[in-house]
């Protein structure tokens, strides 16, 4: 019977937390061009993840797919652990590849020098014991000169 009162007490604790815990804020800081082949194009973005919470956030791997316009246009793996302290930041480079036969209507607003497109980012987040999906919409907008 007290085995089954802890393991409550310890699982009410653990959601009460849980609760409480802030999303973090992950900004990009940088993007590069990696590498360009026939085929493709990989870039890599720098991102500045700020945790916002009194616990470090160490991730083990993000899974990760990028849509425009409900079209998915990159998907990818980040295997190098990210260990955010708490109340901190980090910076994380994760690449992504991008195939040139899905960027059609991409390319077409670059020569409009013009782009506004729906974005979701989707994926999950590995930390260990746990997994956690994300989603993140929006809608890009970069003017060109």
């Amino acid at each position: 019977m007290m085995k089954y009162l802890v393991c409550l007490l310890l699982s009410n604790f653990l959601f009460s937390c849980a609760s409480v815990m802030k999303d973090p804020q992950v900004n990009i800081t940088n993007v590069d061009v990696a590498d360009v082949t026939a085929k493709d194009i990989t870039l890599n973005l720098k991102l500045n993840i700020i945790n916002p919470n009194g616990i470090p956030i160490n991730l083990k791997k993000v899974n990760y797919a990028l849509q425009m316009s409900g079209k998915k246009i990159a998907e990818g793996v980040l295997n190098q652990g990210v260990n955010v302290p708490a109340k901190g930041q980090a910076d994380v480079v994760v690449p992504v590849k991008f195939k040139f036969n899905t960027l059609d209507s991409l390319v077409s607003g670059l020569l409009k020098k013009t782009i506004s497109k729906d974005y979701e980012l989707t994926g999950t987040a590995d930390l260990g014991i746990i997994s956690i999906p994300f989603t993140k919409k929006g809608e890009l907008d970069l003017k060109l000169k």
